[in-house]
């Protein structure tokens, strides 16, 4: 099984676009017009960021998961 590294690559960003798009309904404009992310959220993905795999929750894990399994499907594709 051999992945092309542009197929790779736009997979990549198609994930991190999905994230980004999660990431921005979660933030709020304040009356600047700035986009702000809740102090609760970012004490959360602190907290993932810098854990390892194993020390995640389980439905964190599942997350983590859910995305390693669409990396599976499109080696298999491919």
């Amino acid at each position: 099984m051999n992945i092309d590294e542009e197929i790779l690559a736009a997979f990549v960003h198609k994930i991190w676009a999905e994230w980004m798009e999660y990431f921005f309904t979660k933030c709020y404009i304040n009356d600047k017009g700035e986009e702000v992310v809740p102090a609760l959220l970012v004490r959360r993905w602190k907290r993932q960021m810098y854990s390892e795999y194993i020390e995640l929750s389980e439905d964190e894990k599942e997350s983590d998961r859910e995305i390693a399994q669409r990396y599976i499907e499109l080696c298999q594709d491919s």
